[in-house]
């Protein structure tokens, strides 16, 4: 391709320079001009007056720093000092919440929601993970360790085994010890409820703020040039593999009892995929925050196939 001498231009030569630049004298946003010609653009935007423009920038800059310093005085008008962030997931403290303290209302939905019936096998999936991730049943889930450990014939039973019985027996165990007579007046109505499990109408959005991050699914995000469907999720547990898992692979899909399909909408966070050129077909999750080191915890990578679930 033949470009006329016209095309090099000063901007166009400056990219021939850039990574040296990046090379030599890094971090190369402490040098660039960027934020201030940003921010001399923004005092162009305060002339009012073109046969004063120095008086009229001075003028709206004190009137700027005037109304900055009058607003943290207000407590019930937005200003720029309590402005929602762009991924606004608080809630909406005006609706009437009946969350329990349990599970206090975090997040945003955007949009409507869709009522569908849960069959039993989701019921039990959701059932389970919500139990064995709540900070008020931990007791419990120590207690059921310790009763599989003192049950076991004369043998101890290995940590995999254990984690083994505790999730496939304790939603049913739980029930069962909240409701010992013994423990009546220690229990709170909260857990009374959790014990009996979800309810079988059920709410699902397609779109959820959480943790600063908007996550889509990928049937809402079809024909957008941004991703939002990618979460991962760190974990403490180990995790069980082998040396002849060296291709990607789906697990936990939801198809067998035994799988996890749900998480706490406070655990997500969000990765995007990267299209690997050398190998089609092939994409790379890169997150969007730093990783932990993967020694201590277990990072979980999947994509949002399904609805957000309330």
């Amino acid at each position: 391709m033949l470009f006329p001498t016209s095309f090099f231009t000063v901007m166009i030569h400056l990219t021939v320079h850039l990574v040296d630049e990046v090379i030599q004298g890094r971090p190369e946003h402490y040098r660039w001009m960027y934020f201030v010609e940003r921010l001399l653009g923004h005092f162009k935007s305060l002339i009012g007056n073109k046969a004063q423009q120095e008086g009229s920038i001075a003028e709206g800059y004190i009137v700027e720093e005037a109304l900055t310093l009058f607003s943290r005085y207000f407590e019930d008008i937005e200003s720029r000092v309590n402005r929602p962030k762009r991924v606004n997931n608080g809630p909406n403290l005006n609706e009437a919440s009946e969350m329990s303290f349990i599970f206090p209302t975090q997040g945003k939905p955007v949009g409507g929601s869709e009522t569908f019936t849960m069959t039993q096998l989701e019921k039990t999936q959701a059932h389970r993970y919500v139990l064995l991730n709540c900070a008020a049943v931990k007791p419990f889930i120590s207690e059921f360790r310790d009763y599989i450990r003192r049950n076991s014939r004369g043998r101890r039973p290995s940590a995999i085994e254990v984690e083994r019985r505790v999730n496939k027996e304790f939603p049913d165990w739980f029930p069962k010890r909240i409701m010992n007579p013994d423990l009546a007046n220690t229990i709170s109505t909260d857990l009374e409820f959790l014990a009996q499990g979800p309810c079988p109408d059920s709410g699902r959005f397609t779109a959820y703020n959480i943790n600063e991050f908007k996550f889509r699914t990928l049937s809402r995000e079809q024909g957008s040039q941004t991703q939002n469907s990618g979460v991962f999720l760190m974990s403490d547990t180990s995790c069980i593999a082998s040396n002849t898992d060296r291709s990607a692979r789906l697990i936990h899909t939801g198809d067998r009892e035994e799988h996890d399909p749900y998480i706490e909408a406070s655990q997500a966070n969000m990765v995007y995929y990267v299209n690997d050129e050398t190998d089609e077909g092939y994409a790379e999750a890169q997150a969007l925050r730093e990783l932990p080191e993967l020694n201590s915890v277990s990072i979980c990578i999947t994509r949002c196939n399904t609805t957000f679930i309330n």
